[in-house]
């Protein structure tokens, strides 16, 4: 299972995962983004969701691909459907989406794509997307958090904190998160550094959350009566406790 998510922003191109790879029994850390880069000339990267041992060999497959040409937009675009169409033809059930992020020479080179479940349609990506277990939430995040004339530096920020939640409230993904990004005028990928990730995480408190949240709701139901204001949440720790409020009267023997 994966989160994966994408954001084109005015000056560049993020990308965002966990690191969990589960095959329901057992759990291991991996590295989710793949990129591959021409120096000078162009570089091309993918976050996968989807079944662990096909996007390995799909990743494989595109380094074999791309090795040392010269940028040509529409030679790579139909490259990378073609590796997709023959995925889609050998493994028709697969469960299989992906974030592609392009750039080349020009800065109108640059691309964001998505691939969804069992598509073999390559769609561009306006703002944003997200892909994988979670996705729901972290569009729903995206939507409520993105802005138009975002940067590339808070997006990354962004994308740590809604990778942060889903990783917190949905079972499928985990700790590490990898970012990648490319700012226009670079002419190669900038991978963040795990301890640049945990410097953001560290930022990021559950606590002010919560009560942000606890303080918008207050302030749109003023009318409510509030016994207290509930603004510890306490979770686990606690035993599950009954007792009877009184006794039952003694069932009588019966007698033969």
């Amino acid at each position: 299972m994966t989160i994966a998510l994408g954001f084109n922003c005015q000056d560049g191109i993020i990308l965002c995962t966990d690191s969990l790879e589960s095959d329901g029994t057992s759990k291991v850390k991996v590295n989710k983004i793949w990129c591959y880069e021409t120096e000078g000339q162009w570089g091309i990267s993918a976050a996968s969701a989807g079944e662990a041992d096909f996007v390995e060999s799909f990743n494989d497959n595109l380094a074999e691909l791309f090795t040392g040409e010269h940028f040509d937009k529409d030679w790579i675009l139909a490259t990378l459907r073609q590796a997709i169409n023959a995925a889609r033809i050998t493994y028709p059930d697969l469960r299989w989406s992906a974030l592609f992020a392009l750039f080349g020479p020009s800065p109108m080179d640059r691309k964001l794509l998505r691939v969804s479940e069992f598509s073999k349609h390559i769609a561009p990506v306006a703002r944003y997307e997200a892909l994988g277990i979670g996705s729901c939430l972290a569009k729903f995040l995206c939507s409520q958090m993105f802005s138009l004339f975002m940067g590339i530096d808070e997006a990354a920020e962004l994308a740590t904190f809604i990778a942060l939640q889903c990783i917190k409230h949905v079972d499928g993904c985990d700790l590490p998160i990898s970012l990648l990004s490319w700012r226009v005028g670079q002419t190669g990928w900038a991978p963040y550094h795990p301890q640049e990730v945990q410097k953001i995480i560290d930022r990021l408190h559950d606590e002010n959350l919560r009560k942000n949240l606890l303080d918008y709701w207050r302030a749109q139901t003023p009318h409510l009566v509030r016994v207290h204001t509930y603004d510890q949440l306490e979770q686990g720790g606690f035993v599950k406790f009954r007792r009877a409020v009184a006794l039952k009267p003694k069932r009588s023997k019966r007698t033969e």
